[in-house]
């Protein structure tokens, strides 16, 4: 249901698309989406939650000091390129978010907040253990 609701929220937005749509293209009733999810509105927040959760779990995965070559600038980079290629390979993500903050604004920040943290305590780890294999003060 969520990857159904995935790729027809990104394409038409919370308002574009009905929760008949979803239950048609996860192949299940339109009741048993009411059963997980009372409301379309959680539906459509669990859809953005999973696509930044994967983000969220790949970026922490990526800065996880592997030896000591993942020196802070190598860190940064890697940070920035797994973004980019977030944003070019990834155009669900990127419509979810757009279509989030226009259509819900503040309510997101918690969803936004959950897996910018992640991603965010997880780059702070990799830098101190960057400025920690180069000798540098902490």
């Amino acid at each position: 249901m969520i990857s159904a609701a995935v790729t027809l929220f990104a394409r038409g937005g919370f308002s574009g698309v009905t929760t008949r749509d979803i239950a048609q293209k996860a192949n299940v009733s339109e009741g048993n989406i009411f059963r997980y999810f009372p409301h379309k509105r959680d539906l459509f927040i669990a859809a953005v939650d999973s696509e930044l959760g994967k983000l969220s779990v790949r970026a922490a995965g990526l800065l996880v000091p592997k030896d000591e070559e993942l020196d802070s600038r190598n860190a940064l980079r890697e940070l920035f390129e797994m973004i980019t290629e977030a944003v070019i390979t990834q155009p669900d993500l990127v419509r979810l978010m757009r279509y989030s903050a226009l259509e819900f604004g503040p309510d997101m920040e918690p969803v936004y907040r959950k897996h910018l943290e992640a991603i965010v305590t997880a780059s702070a780890r990799t830098l101190r253990h960057g400025r920690r294999a180069t000798g540098s003060a902490t």
